[in-house]
């Protein structure tokens, strides 16, 4: 695979070439062999992949034979390809993507196609008897990039599938267009999982997100989304140490639910928009209690994935921060739990770099998804907030597996110099693990900032 992209490209001018000496030599009356080199230009970019004009021609000759019926459509993207580039140099990446085409290209089988749209983006054409295997491919694969040192690297695809139907009757481009974006957008979004096949709840759903996206830009300039602050108390004293700022956004008099339209903006940078506004009110917010002379707590903020992309992220979260003269100490940073090599290591830079400016840094929902052991001794996490299924059940006995679990996970963590948070009542189970801080209903619901500065009062 090496210097592959040189070398497509190379045979992309070749091409050009061959095309203006046939028709130089002999007036173009070779019409054959024009045709063909007029194809590899037509279908083809200039780094050898297949277009999506080739596509559109293999669908409308499908269609033109009434051969849709028991083919699928697959629009996909493979996942944090951005950080792939970054971490293992432009040269590794684009030989993992072509691999990657190239597998794909013999697994669509003859009547297949594979073309790319853009960067790591591919649309692709099966017929079902493929499908399964294709679905596979794109769920999880490991593609080398240095054969010399037997390297390789887990690649995974967000992708939307549409299955035409035995009975399907064509009717637009349009129509095939919506439900493949439908099925591929919901996969982006990561609530239905990865691989998403269109159906009618599907495309109702995608309807519902796609308004609160248009909404989005008038409603942060309104000013409809604001922070709540939900205490954080500690297993031992029982009084407020912390908070975590929540966002709410009151559209026209109405809540909208924070699992409707943070599914939503994670679909793009509006999320990144969303997080530092939410963060300059919680400075705003912090600021001001500290001139009326509160005892102020630390408070942690979210920040989505998508920030991992950001390579100005630290820059940008100190220039917020310091706009309002908060002291680092008084903010923690919330991230999620990460599901891949090169997402990881992205994640632990941002986490070292947040640290050495002073700032404490969480992970969120350990025991949810990806939760590996590594992800805490590799990670410098000053925080690891427990989720909720970890915990046993109320009615469970708390010598069982679950409690055994959670005592050892806490021991772990407690040699490690990790605070352990958690997010559920069992109190009296967690005293016995001697978990630092519980936050939940069972003490305090989200509020207000006002009412969170009453509660500062009694510190």
């Amino acid at each position: 695979m090496k210097g592959i992209i040189t070398d497509q490209i190379l045979r992309y001018n070749e091409v050009l070439d061959q095309l203006l000496s046939v028709v130089t030599a002999d007036g173009g009356k070779d019409t054959s062999r024009i045709l063909q080199l007029v194809g590899k230009l037509a279908f083809y970019d200039d780094v050898g992949y297949r277009n999506i004009r080739s596509l559109n021609h293999r669908l409308l000759e499908m269609k033109r034979r009434n051969a849709l019926n028991g083919m699928a459509i697959i629009r996909y993207n493979l996942r944090h390809f951005t950080q792939v580039h970054r971490i293992l140099g432009h040269k590794s990446g684009d030989a993992i993507l072509w691999e990657h085409y190239k597998r794909m290209e013999d697994l669509v089988g003859p009547n297949g196609n594979v073309a790319r749209m853009n960067g790591d983006n591919f649309t692709a054409v099966c017929d079902r008897a493929h499908l399964d295997a294709v679905v596979a491919f794109l769920t999880e694969t490991e593609i080398p990039y240095d054969e010399e040192q037997e390297q390789c690297i887990t690649i995974s695809a967000n992708a939307g599938v549409y299955v035409f139907p035995d009975d399907y009757v064509f009717t637009s481009e349009d129509d095939i267009r919506s439900k493949v974006f439908s099925s591929y957008m919901a996969a982006m979004s990561g609530e239905q999982g990865q691989i998403v096949f269109y159906n009618e709840s599907v495309a109702r759903k995608r309807g519902k997100l796609t308004r609160l996206q248009q909404d989005f830009a008038d409603a942060l300039r309104d000013g409809e989304f604001y922070p709540v602050y939900q205490p954080k108390v500690s297993v031992v004293t029982e009084k407020i140490c912390g908070a975590e700022a929540l966002c709410r956004w009151n559209r026209k008099g109405e809540n909208v639910s924070p699992g409707e339209f943070i599914p939503a903006l994670e679909e793009s940078s509006d999320i990144c928009r969303l997080d530092f506004y939410i963060l300059d009110c919680v400075c705003r917010d912090i600021r001001r209690w500290l001139d009326s002379g509160k005892e102020v707590v630390r408070v942690s903020v979210n920040l989505s994935r998508r920030h991992m992309m950001n390579k100005n992220l630290l820059s940008d979260l100190v220039r917020c921060v310091d706009a309002h003269k908060v002291p680092h100490r008084y903010l923690e940073f919330e991230l999620t739990e990460t599901t891949t090599d090169v997402e990881f290591n992205a994640l632990r830079q941002v986490v070292t770099g947040l640290q050495e400016c002073g700032f404490s840094t969480a992970v969120d929902d350990y025991g949810v998804g990806y939760s590996s052991l590594n992800l805490i001794k590799t990670v410098p996490w000053d925080v690891v907030k427990i989720d909720r299924s970890v915990l046993p059940f109320a009615a469970e006995d708390d010598r069982g597996n679950s409690g055994n679990l959670l005592k050892h996970l806490v021991a772990i963590m407690k040699e490690m110099g990790l605070q352990c948070v958690e997010t559920e009542e069992q109190l009296a189970l967690l005293k016995q693990t001697e978990c630092d801080m519980i936050q939940g209903f069972f003490f305090y619901r989200p509020m207000p900032a006002e009412a969170f500065a009453e509660k500062l009062l009694s510190l």
